[in-house]
């Protein structure tokens, strides 16, 4: 087990390095009048960073500051402030990977189905409206149902314990603030799950994505004089696919 003032450490410097990344990505779509003004690729890589920052920062960098106190090292919160932080972290932990699915949609439309710069706009608003709605419902949900408090894992979020921890073991004598019922422990099930199904739809989206354009490449070499000159390079004509290969990984 790694000790609990280690783990915090580990958490923010984690957490850092990723909303310094992300907020890169924010400024540079932000300050581009091109990017932020006719790009999809970019208005959807901003609303995937912004969700991220929600995540990684007041989950890892916040850590346990905002827990009620006494509850894990560095704790100086509250019930209050632990719930306000965890119904942010739930918004970026569902609205990120929802926001990766949208990315690869993307993809897939333009790259594999030909969609026209015309329908993709159309079809645009969706790539934001299932990632924020979703993530805000299950957020506001949970919230509500009092799912989310102080984790074992030193953050706030949705969490199967009730608290303060070991309260609601069958031997405990410490009465619960906050227990667990059927409709906590769903809630918290969908919010570690979640995530998970995600990487499985974009994994599988971007594979055909990926076989898609890599069948283009292929029929385009049948044609190409070069390329039948130099069987030997016919692996390095096929650059597309295997841009879209890393983008998807």
């Amino acid at each position: 087990m790694i000790p609990q003032l280690s783990l915090q450490i580990i958490y923010k410097v984690g957490g850092t390095i990723s909303c310094l990344g992300s907020g890169y990505i924010i400024q540079d779509v932000l300050r581009n009048p091109d990017k932020r003004s006719k790009s999809i690729y970019h208005r959807i890589m901003l609303g995937l960073s912004t969700m991220d920052i929600f995540f990684t920062f007041f989950a890892f960098v916040l850590g346990s500051w905002p827990m009620p106190k006494g509850s894990f090292p560095w704790a100086v919160g509250s019930i209050a402030s632990c719930d306000v932080v965890a119904f942010i972290v739930a918004v970026g932990q569902l609205g990120s990977p929802l926001y990766n699915c949208s990315l690869a949609s993307f993809y897939s439309l333009q790259l594999k189905c030909n969609w026209t710069d015309r329908k993709m706009k159309k079809a645009e608003k969706w790539f934001h409206i299932v990632p924020c709605s979703f993530a805000l419902s299950y957020s506001i949900t949970a919230l509500c149902t009092n799912t989310f408090g102080p984790t074992t894992s030193g953050f706030c979020g949705a969490t199967f314990f009730g608290y303060p921890h070991g309260c609601d073991k069958p031997e405990s004598e410490v009465e619960c603030i906050r227990n667990r019922g059927e409709i906590n422990r769903v809630l918290t099930l969908i919010g570690y799950l979640w995530p998970s199904l995600c990487i499985l739809c974009v994994s599988i989206v971007m594979f055909q994505v990926y076989g898609a354009v890599h069948n283009i490449e292929v029929n385009a070499e049948k044609y190409s004089f070069v390329v039948k000159l130099r069987e030997h390079e016919k692996k390095k004509t096929r650059k597309r696919s295997r841009r879209v290969m890393t983008q998807g990984i």
